[in-house]
């Protein structure tokens, strides 16, 4: 039985079959918020790079939040395996004191940015013009911008609410901004009433954004007034787009860009949740048809319930383990992740692809 299962909405499905599993039918990658969840996802995103994604001949555009974010800004630097290397070693090997501070983990969160960017980092995620990387940020509205903890709680417990009711109310509260060092000539479908800004990626304002995309509110220090972008205080790009629902159907890349070119999907669940406020909302999940022209890989069920715990790694483990046993565990699923990169090329090399892809989201 494998240990990853793969996921094609009908265009997907379609073009597939017509064209076969092809890195230049795909314009891009979709990377998700969720921590340490993305260390299982390791070794699939080393294969996307070493072997998949290096033999395409056409640009491709990237979208990412929060630790998605970081690992599609790892893509555009010039040795990306080394930068993806050096984010998941220094994530893995972060320890806090028994109560940290918001200003404790920040200071960790920034450390480990640098590290991963190394000496290079934002001046080859500026200029790249193969890798065209997308941030996407939240800035923030009344009390949810508010740097004491208590008022960001009290502003964000009523956008938590009105979420339960109706998504569209986090509008109220938060607005979409896309960072992008493309931004004059390309985007995504950003017109769901969300915020539809783009910004340009600057030497200036790179760690910055990659700071504030992954700015979980009450637990990291937010950031102040991004250079280029409107004023105000910036947060966790996945409040909106945790694992996205975006009409990916629509102005991938170029305006005038082949429709008929997909998007993959790495992730840790066959299943999204739009917001950061969706996940326990039973029902609040991706809409096929926007996902239809998408491939979403996950890890099988029965590959999760060989490792440790029968689950992958998030951020209470934080909480619920000593450092000793929380980094053995952490580094064995890092280790265990070739296993999902091997079972891709695998796929890829057999005669029955179309054979092992299943309808997206059913």
């Amino acid at each position: 039985m494998s240990c990853i299962d793969v996921y094609a909405g009908e265009t997907a499905r379609k073009l597939i079959a017509e064209h076969g599993f092809t890195p230049n039918l795909f314009k891009g990658m979709i990377a998700a918020s969720g921590g340490p969840k993305w260390f299982v996802l390791y070794g699939l995103d080393k294969v996307l790079l070493s072997d998949f994604f290096a033999s395409k001949t056409i640009p491709s555009y990237n979208i990412g939040t929060s630790s998605g974010a970081w690992r599609t800004a790892c893509m555009a630097i010039k040795q990306p395996g080394e930068a993806l290397n050096r984010l998941v070693e220094g994530y893995a090997n972060t320890t806090y004191t028994d109560k940290p501070s918001v200003s404790e983990i920040s200071d960790k969160a920034r450390t480990l940015l640098s590290s991963m960017l190394g000496e290079t980092g934002i001046d080859d995620i500026v200029n790249n013009r193969l890798i065209k990387t997308h941030t996407i940020v939240n800035r923030c509205k009344g009390l949810t911008a508010s740097t004491n903890r208590f008022l960001q709680l009290v502003g964000l417990l009523p956008a938590a609410a009105l979420n339960r009711i109706d998504r569209a109310t986090l509008k109220l509260f938060f607005e979409r901004i896309t960072i992008s060092n493309d931004a004059l000539e390309t985007h995504f479908a950003l017109d769901d009433g969300f915020g539809d800004t783009l910004v340009s990626y600057t030497q200036q304002n790179a760690f910055d954004v990659l700071m504030a995309t992954g700015a979980i509110p009450l637990i990291l220090e937010g950031v102040k007034d991004i250079e280029g972008a409107p004023h105000g205080m910036y947060r966790d790009g996945g409040i909106i787009d945790y694992h996205f629902d975006l009409d990916f159907t629509k102005h991938i890349g170029t305006q005038n860009a082949d429709e008929n070119q997909l998007m993959i999907y790495p992730h840790f669940y066959p299943h999204c949740s739009p917001g950061w406020f969706d996940k326990r909302i039973a029902g609040r999940k991706g809409d096929e048809k926007r996902f239809s022209n998408v491939v979403l890989i996950s890890p099988s069920r029965s590959f999760v319930d060989t490792l440790p715990y029968q689950k992958i790694p998030d951020r209470t483990d934080f909480e619920k383990m000593d450092d000793t046993t929380r980094m053995a565990y952490w580094h064995e699923v890092i280790e265990r992740s070739h296993e999902l990169g091997e079972a891709f090329k695998k796929l890829l090399d057999s005669d029955d692809v179309n054979g092992a892809i299943k309808p997206i989201f059913r």
